[in-house]
């Protein structure tokens, strides 16, 4: 239990009292854990285009939400109170976590990351070691998630899961859009895995990806790109396609233009663009999976990541914060400014807000 004196606590959140409405930043209760659950003081909030919907597509990606709404899913923090379950967490840690407010069975304004102190679950929480800082460990959450989820769910490309010390497969898996926030993690997890990792970025990038473990690298704006990343494949085992960035669905259906052997690609973008990207595409050969980021929340692989493989990565350092993080704002009332920048798009870069209260 915490120290804290709970009645003292004010809490301010940043709202959407409707789909179309724009946020403003208001009061709104403390949180106190349920059983599974731990309330964290949010340090820094990181930021991601589904936080940047609005209107329609908002409607369309999230039809369940109810509103007022506090939406964001990127956390870091300390720990100051924790539910009766929890046994892995106590009252001053430092954690990083994916808050599941806006999922549909949760559907609580209590677990949206943006806001003073959130809700999050045991499960999606991880440790954080004193040389990781705040701002760094929440660009991950989100990201990781996904990355996890369309790397090791049966559903998606189904791999072995990542351990400090890997067996070593002569496997490649193809990362499509290895700079992007997903996809550096993606790389890192592959690789912990014991795969061989392909994947595509631009060429000022090359470097970046190849220290997260990718052993050939791609320019992506190199009208032949597919035809190479065939070639490098020749026939050697491929155990999936991650298309991540857009149009990386069309990519990964080119590389495998022609092939006779079942293969996999999962793709992270939403489940209505996957099926219209594959219209008029050979994909008999193809398992195609659209992935929803969070899913791994109900698996045995949120456990794995979050839970068995994370805490010793983080303090080997054999799993790093990336892609780096900017800091763009200090306070609730940022977070709508940096969320129009980041629809303009961004490279090898997380944009990270950051609470001083």
């Amino acid at each position: 239990m915490s120290n804290y004196s709970k009645d003292s606590i004010m809490n301010e959140a940043l709202w959407l009292k409707s789909a179309s409405a724009k946020f403003e930043v208001a009061k709104a209760d403390y949180p106190h854990p349920g059983s599974e659950q731990m309330t964290v003081k949010v340090h820094a909030l990181g930021m991601n285009v589904v936080d940047a919907l609005q209107g329609m597509q908002r409607r369309l990606i999230m039809p369940w939400l109810n509103y007022p709404a506090i939406v964001g899913g990127d956390v870091s923090g300390e720990v100051v109170e924790v539910g009766s379950e929890v046994t892995t967490f106590k009252v001053g840690d430092r954690v990083m976590g994916l808050a599941l407010g806006t999922e549909k069975e949760v559907n609580s304004s209590k677990e949206g990351a943006f806001q003073n102190y959130c809700l999050l679950n045991e499960k999606m929480t991880s440790p954080i070691p004193a040389f990781i800082d705040y701002s760094a460990a929440a660009g991950l959450p989100i990201a990781l998630s996904t990355a996890a989820t369309g790397l090791f769910e049966r559903e998606h490309l189904g791999l072995r899961l990542p351990k400090v010390d890997p067996v070593k497969r002569d496997q490649f898996v193809v990362i499509l859009g290895g700079s992007s926030a997903v996809g550096s993690n993606a790389i890192q997890l592959a690789a912990a895995a014991g795969y061989r990792v392909i994947t595509t970025a631009s060429a000022k990038n090359f470097a970046y990806v190849k220290s997260l473990g990718a052993e050939f690298v791609f320019d992506y704006h190199e009208a032949n790109v597919e035809e190479k990343i065939a070639d490098c494949l020749s026939g050697a085992p491929l155990s999936g396609i991650f298309a991540i960035v857009q149009n990386s669905l069309q990519s990964a259906l080119k590389i495998l233009k022609g092939s006779t052997t079942k293969t996999k690609i999962a793709c992270a973008q939403p489940a209505l663009l996957t099926k219209l990207g594959s219209l008029f595409r050979n994909t008999r050969n193809v398992q195609l999976s659209s992935i929803w980021g969070s899913d791994i929340r109900n698996t045995e692989v949120g456990t794995a990541i979050f839970k068995e493989y994370l805490p010793e990565a983080f303090s080997t350092k054999q799993f790093v914060p990336a892609p780096k993080v900017q800091v763009m704002g200090t306070e609730l009332s940022s977070i709508p400014t940096v969320l129009n920048e980041l629809k303009k798009g961004v490279s090898a870069t997380k944009y990270v807000v950051t609470l001083i209260n």
